[in-house]
């Protein structure tokens, strides 16, 4: 597997990269031959993406930090290894991302709520008074051809 990483140092980053070699360690055959920054951006995970695929002559699949850069990995293995996919997964769920997935391109994208809502509910129940737990959990929800085939996306810019 290819791990493109985001932005180090970021909250995000941190916590993506942590969350997937705690989970990768629980599956040891499951290996990360290749593991770099593409600082949420697609072109530098594009790069990044080039290289491995030169330096490894089978890739299984990738995990990106945000669908920019799984849609980065795949149009690089695309351009070097047509129609061989890399199982590529991201997070967000841009709206780019799912009309991929939805046309096999990408096996997956992450919806990662921010929290904003819950922090404004949170305040006026703070503001008025009422109590509020100490600690709230967000969903996440993932989205593949097959789950959650109502979900658009949401709306995007097509990039080069």
């Amino acid at each position: 597997m290819v791990e493109i990483e985001g932005i180090l140092g970021a909250t995000a980053t941190v916590e993506r990269h942590g969350g997937f070699r705690n989970a990768m360690s629980m599956h040891p055959s499951l290996q990360v031959i290749y593991d770099q920054v593409g600082d949420y951006k697609r072109s530098p995970a594009k790069q990044m993406m080039d290289n491995a695929l030169q330096a490894f002559p089978k890739i299984d699949a990738v995990y990106a930090h945000n669908d920019e850069m799984a849609i980065g990995a795949f149009l690089a293995a695309k351009a070097v290894r047509p129609g061989q996919g890399t199982g590529d997964r991201g997070i967000d769920g841009q709206g780019e991302a799912v009309k991929m997935i939805r046309n096999g391109d990408i096996s997956a994208t992450f919806i990662y709520p921010n929290g904003s809502k819950e922090a404004i509910e949170t305040a006026m129940k703070i503001l008025k008074g009422e109590s509020v737990p100490k600690e709230i959990t967000l969903e996440t929800t993932r989205i593949t051809k097959d789950e959650h085939p109502e979900y658009p996306g949401s709306d995007c810019m097509e990039k080069e």
